[in-house]
């Protein structure tokens, strides 16, 4: 999901909607995704509230006088502001994005501001937020025209707050200021401007089972820490919607790291690991961009126990069986997994392996304990290996393996590896 386009197209195409001009559309609509509707299917019932609220609001505006002033006294002109229900407000407030869902639902709050006509002072409007995070925000005149406008730090409009992507990062809760530039408005006469805006917190949150949230990354120096809560040994999947890659470290409920720090490409965008019942972080570092975490947490069991003598069985043409890696499991800790073979045949071993940190050693073995060679296998998601253990006859070349008691053996390398593997065997 490219959050520029979700936020900064459909912001757009709402504020010219919320304008008292039906019909009017964005021309940078166009980027949006078909999954964000108008601002009438949004706000259907209450767009003509806006409408008409905005037209008297903006008469009113014009009419402003002091009852007991001479009637030589200048009025000291203005702006007006209104929230959706046509209210007067002193300063505005972004809808803020928790989850995806969000987003793609339409979700914004708007204003409109009244300008009275030969209004000789720049047009700045304040702005609250309540937390850390990105603001994304878009402005329009009546005409459907968009208008310029940056997000400063000073009511004087002089330190503009940091920008990428088109949203504003803004440091901390406090009130915020935006000046919106309105050279293209007819200046004699009352203008009104629409202003949307959304928000997109940068604060930790939590991940549950299930659960799609977004966030708003401050940069690689600004990590964010999603806390999870783990009620039974799980495989725990979080999958990252992002413009750029990912910096990932699986935590302890102290936030100390159990895994080690990997680098996950935008293009795989997923990392995998297992864990018992317990509290974790999962550490998320990357550059400065919205993005989205969507979280899977899958109850698993462990069918390869550490020791040879109480191997867990496989059957030729069975079901795959998981073996669990958990970062608590000690650097050299086994898993072994058995299978007997009826008779001289083909038989291949199927080992998918998903762990985004680590490493894991693996042999085949006899039931004399002789091994058929060691393999590594290294971190990666779905990683399918497919090994075809064989033996030659006399007088013949076919690659296949003798009738017997087989071991599968798995040693964990790495202390900070987790992940799951799943293993079968086939006769072909």
């Amino acid at each position: 999901m490219n959050m520029k386009q979700k936020l900064i197209a459909a912001i757009l195409s709402l504020s010219l909607a919320v304008a008292p001009f039906s019909g009017v559309q964005a021309k940078e609509a166009k980027v949006a995704e078909k999954a964000i509707p108008t601002v009438q299917e949004i706000v259907d019932s209450t767009a003509s509230t806006i409408m008409d609220n905005g037209v008297q609001a903006k008469a009113l505006s014009s009419d402003v006088t002091e009852p007991d002033a001479p009637v030589d006294t200048p009025v000291q002109k203005k702006i007006h502001m209104y929230n959706l229900d046509g209210k007067t407000v002193s300063y505005m407030a972004p809808y803020y994005y928790t989850k995806r869902s969000q987003l793609e639902g339409g979700k914004y709050n708007a204003y409109t501001a009244v300008i009275p006509g030969n209004y000789d002072k720049e047009v700045i409007l304040p702005v609250k937020v309540k937390a850390k995070g990105a603001l994304a925000l878009a402005a329009a005149s009546e005409a459907g025209n968009e208008l310029s406008a940056y997000v400063y730090s000073d009511s004087a409009c002089k330190k503009m707050c940091s920008v990428s992507d088109d949203l504003y990062y803004l440091p901390k809760a406090t009130t915020y200021y935006i000046k919106v530039y309105t050279y293209s408005l007819e200046q004699d006469v009352d203008n009104m401007i629409a202003v949307v805006l959304g928000f997109v917190s940068g604060a930790n949150a939590e991940l549950k089972n299930k659960s799609n949230v977004i966030s708003a990354s401050f940069g690689s120096n600004s990590p964010i820490y999603y806390k999870m809560v783990i009620s039974k040994t799980s495989k725990v999947t979080v999958r990252f919607d992002a413009k750029y890659s990912t910096y990932v470290t699986l935590c302890n409920s102290k936030k100390s790291a159990i895994t080690h720090e990997e680098y996950v490409y935008s293009s795989v965008g997923r990392a995998v690991y297992v864990v018992p019942k317990g509290t974790y972080y999962l550490k998320v570092k990357k550059s400065k961009e919205a993005f989205s975490v969507a979280s899977v947490f899958t109850p698993v069991s462990n069918a390869a126990p550490s020791s040879k003598s109480k191997a867990g069985t496989l059957k030729v043409n069975g079901s795959t069986r998981n073996i669990l890696v958990c970062p608590a499991d000690s650097t050299g800790r086994t898993y072994y997994m058995k299978f007997y073979n009826p008779k001289r045949q083909k038989i291949t071993l199927n080992v998918t392996s998903s762990f985004t940190s680590g490493k894991i050693e693996f042999q085949f073995l006899d039931s004399k304990n002789s091994s058929f060679g060691t393999r590594t296998i290294y971190n990666g998601i779905n990683k399918k290996n497919v090994y075809t253990p064989y033996t030659y006859t006399t007088g013949s070349s076919q690659k296949t393996l003798p009738k017997g008691t087989y071991y599968i053996k798995f040693k964990k390398l790495d202390k900070k590896s987790s992940g799951i593997i799943q293993v079968n065997v086939k006769n072909k």
